[in-house]
């Protein structure tokens, strides 16, 4: 494979094309770099003349166009230059089969050896994110001097792969034997790499423990909290920043008691109040004087890290190292470790996708303490779920003791120390979804903290549902009916001919009913024309076939069901249990088939909403029945075994009253033993924000409302030149201010970073804080969880009011429910929803006592509706009322000079 490697020689290429189809776009630019000893040595490019019109976007990228190409050769007449170029070197390109595709079409006969420094990338890069030519570039300090020049983009290329040399000299015994094996199944150039390998390099990871031991003495000491939260105090001497804060204080004593009264504490502490020090110093001291394990569920990673990575190593110090904690997350996030070792033993077999995540996985596999998927940058669990769904851990094929990898499981870890640990840091949708399944996973606990409290409904209505995917469905018949199938090899040397065939018959008429109801449900969907998901049991035509479909598909269930139990028990009786439990695994995942299919194919329960989705990439069918009021399951599942139930936000009183709250969670039901507490803010808001509301704009559904507010956001952001965020409320919203807005940000040289757009959240934020004057607009998730303190965020402008969305489905739903029992729903649900999401999207402004900043918002009704003066009473900072657009321009002269 590696004769005609000569002196650590390869040619670097890459082509630019009129399109991405070999057969029918031409190359238009060809650029060949070739390095020696780590030395770029010689180059050659030309442009490539087609008769073919250049699209637009290809113009726009590469700067190529037909007048480009007038005198350009064919490239008929410069293919013997580049084959004397590359010779029989080694050829390295960026997403390889992409040009080499292009190559052999005019070269077929070409043998080099081929290297991908894309998929290299990602084996060598575990926890990176991005992986185009120009981040991984940026990333290791590669200058292009021309991105989408063929000749530049090669050249940067070859220095990747010389950037990746060094890594390769880290990469352990076993691992490459796990690569090099892979090879002949996805080549990617790995033997190269091997063979080529530099000394000194250290492939970057950051892959910590989500355990933390502590020591087994007892505690002995006195947790006095007026002592930690005083300036003299532990906080106050080990945090040059602390300063006394007296609702903090107050806070932690309330939690203090509400632990030892068995009590429920629903708390509202506003930005800035410190309440995780409040909660983690007396919920610790309790769990250490008591033997309890006290539970903490939060609703966003970031904050589930902080809490892990540095608050509580920063509480510990002060019980002396005494407390363990545990981060636990879903059975699905972990690594099975006889799922890895199943493929392993099946490379031949698998798919390329399928040996793609192997290469992938196999460094983090053998350095990982968590085996937790979601360390890593490198998959995309949206693209490429269907596969690690044949790696993650479930309970299905859990062998438990029996399993070889019981020892090193990272799940059972996991939990074996959650069990013992003082705190256990979980997130929401474990919360509810172990819950509704009896505490599989956490097991029975009596102390609960639920932070970001505001997510619980939305959350736990996600999470007790019932969801059946057509990649689940696949997933688990595909290797039934599948002759090359991991399972069926497995087990055709334990059963009879007539057993497999009939059981892949079975699973072929299965997957045939199941496909015909699929493929409907999409055309359907497809006829609504819809952004994200329908009511399906609204769909006549559409039910009448599920229901009609359920009899045939259980009576084929059932056949299956018992052959599989036949089989079962025969291999039990034969000694032969790690095949038997494999069958049973099976069994269990069909029977969850089943159960799913019964449920959701007879739609009609009223207190439930059924929809229908396709995933935006592949268009596969999603159907889900979802709880329309959530609160009397949370109450009956979770709250009523709980003794001591702590939650906390900053948005989820309404004018100080926690009613709607209460009764939207089921919490009302446990009134009598719960106390409900303001506690505010430190933040002087009348000093710190200058809130502008205009009330000329029309309102938002009227036709002229973007036309009022493109001239007023680029007065705002034209006057003060500080980092901005507009938070809108669809996508449509986005994308017409990101337009409308665009051209004139550019002239003024301010960066825009739009969601959807412009990269990924985490990405967004990160060019956002490091740019000079930049303006984000985001919808959706950016109202809330993402900390921009001080400089990084100083104007905040709302466009509109956001109130829950009426066409969607599960909004719909709770509306319909609200007007049955006599109620307002506008005024019971959707004006209630909107103010505590204002107040989360308000919230991102201020976030230290040092901050100043400029809220601007721009729905008029505030001051034309009926409650509109709800909203005010909930919106901080010194009012401006602007009633005109002169009033405006006369207040950002005046804010522009501060």
């Amino acid at each position: 494979m590696l004769k005609e490697m000569k002196d650590n020689e390869f040619i670097a290429l890459d082509f630019e094309t009129t399109g991405l189809d070999r057969q029918n776009d031409d190359i238009i630019e060809v650029g060949l770099a070739h390095f020696r000893d780590g030395l770029l040595v010689e180059t050659y490019s030309s442009f490539v003349y087609t008769e073919k019109e250049i699209p637009l976007n290809v113009r726009n990228i590469t700067g190529i166009s037909n007048d480009t190409l007038e005198h350009a050769p064919k490239i008929d007449a410069i293919l013997h230059e580049i084959a004397e170029f590359i010779g029989n070197y080694p050829l390295v390109a960026h997403n390889a089969s992409f040009d080499m595709a292009f190559l052999m079409k005019h070269l077929p006969g070409i043998k080099n050896s081929v290297v991908d420094t894309l998929i290299l990338a990602r084996i060598l890069l575990p926890q990176e994110h991005y992986f185009s030519l120009g981040k991984l570039a940026d990333a290791f300090g590669i200058t292009n001097k021309r991105a989408h020049s063929a000749l530049y983009d090669a050249i940067a290329c070859g220095e990747l792969f010389l950037k990746l040399l060094p890594l390769a000299d880290d990469i352990r015994e076993e691992e490459w034997d796990i690569l090099l094996k892979t090879e002949d199944y996805n080549p990617c150039g790995l033997g190269v790499l091997y063979k080529m390998k530099t000394d000194g390099g250290k492939i970057p990871l950051n892959l910590s423990s989500y355990y933390i031991s502590g020591n087994s003495s007892e505690w002995q000491g006195k947790t006095n909290l007026g002592e930690i939260f005083s300036k003299d105090g532990y906080v106050g001497k080990m945090l040059r920043s602390f300063e006394n804060r007296n609702e903090q204080l107050r806070l932690a004593k309330d939690i203090h008691d509400a632990f030892e009264r068995g009590e429920f504490l629903i708390t509202e502490a506003g930005t800035g109040t410190g309440k995780t020090f409040a909660y983690l110093f007396p919920a610790i001291d309790f769990a250490l004087k008591n033997n309890e394990r006290v539970i903490i569920s939060t609703q966003t990673k970031s904050l589930q890290n902080q809490l892990f990575y540095k608050d509580l190593p920063f509480v510990f110090t002060y019980f002396n190292g005494i407390p363990s904690a545990q981060i636990l997350k879903g059975r699905g996030n972990y690594l099975c470790l006889l799922k890895w070792a199943d493929l392993l033993d099946n490379l031949p077999i698998l798919s390329r996708e399928e040996v793609a995540i192997i290469q992938k996985l196999t460094i983090w596999r053998f350095r990982t303490k968590s085996g937790d998927i979601e360390e890593l940058g490198n998959i995309n669990l949206e693209r490429e779920g269907y596969l690690w769904q044949k790696l993650k851990c479930d309970d299905f094929f859990c062998l438990n003791q029996n399993c070889p990898f019981y020892n090193e499981c990272y799940f059972k870890n996991a939990r074996r120390n959650a069990k013992s640990a003082n705190i256990v840091i979980i997130n929401h949708s474990l919360l509810f979804s172990d819950a509704a399944n009896g505490n599989l996973i956490l097991g029975e606990y009596d102390r609960l903290i639920i932070d970001e409290a505001h997510n619980i409904e939305k959350t736990a209505t996600r999470n007790i549902g019932i969801t059946l995917t057509q990649k689940e469905f696949d997933y688990v018949f595909n290797s039934f009916a599948q002759k090359k199938s991991i399972f069926i090899k497995g087990i055709s040397h334990f059963l009879k001919k007539n057993e497999i065939k009939l059981i892949s018959a079975i699973s072929s008429d299965i997957i045939s009913r199941m496909s015909y109801v699929m493929s409907l449900a999409k055309e359907k969907y497809e006829q609504m024309d819809v952004f994200r998901s329908v009511k399906y049991n609204l769909l006549e035509d559409l039910v009448k076939r599920m229901e009609e479909s359920v009899e045939p598909l259980n009576t084929s269930f059932n056949r299956l069901l018992e052959h599989l139990e036949k089989i079962g028990k025969r291999l039990e009786n034969e000694e032969e249990n790690d095949m038997a439990a494999t069958i049973e695994g099976k069994r269990r995942e069909i029977e969850e088939i089943q159960f799913k299919i019964n449920s959701l194919f007879s739609p009609y329960d009223e207190n439930y909403c059924y929809l229908l989705e396709t995933e935006s990439r592949t268009k596969n069918v999603k159907f889900s029945s979802l709880p329309i009021y959530v609160g009397d399951i949370l109450g009956e599942m979770l709250f009523n075994k709980i003794k001591t139930l702590i939650t906390t936000s900053g948005t989820i009183a309404i004018d100080g009253d926690f009613s709607y709250f209460m009764n939207r969670t089921g919490l009302a039901r446990f009134k009598e033993q719960s106390l409900m507490q303001l506690y505010s803010s430190p933040f002087d808001y009348n000093a710190q924000l200058k809130t502008a509301i205009c009330e000329f704009i029309k309102d938002p559904g009227d036709p002229q409302f973007y036309n009022d507010t493109t001239p007023v956001i680029k007065a705002i952001i034209q006057a003060i030149p500080k980092k901005t965020m507009i938070l809108t409320t669809s996508y449509t919203m986005l994308n017409t201010i990101y337009n409308n807005i665009l051209p004139f940000s550019e002239e003024l040289g301010i960066q825009v970073f739009a969601q959807g757009i412009s990269g990924s959240r985490t990405k967004i934020i990160e060019n956002f804080k490091s740019s000079h004057q930049g303006l984000l607009i985001g919808t959706d998730t950016f109202w809330e969880g993402i900390d921009l303190p001080g400089k990084f965020l100083e104007v905040l402008i709302i466009p509109k009011l956001p109130f829950p969305a009426p066409n969607d489905p599960i909004i719909e739903s709770r509306i319909n429910k609200i007007r049955e029992n006599g109620n307002n729903p506008f005024d019971q649900y959707m004006v209630p929803e909107m103010i505590l999401k204002l107040k989360q999207g308000i919230g991102r402004l201020i976030r230290t006592t040092y901050d100043n900043g400029y809220l601007f918002i721009l729905d008029s009704r505030i001051y034309r509706r009926n409650y509109g003066k709800r909203v005010l009473d909930e919106i901080p900072g010194k009012e401006y009322r602007l009633s005109s657009y002169y009033l405006l321009s006369q207040y950002l002269r005046e804010v522009s000079n501060e």
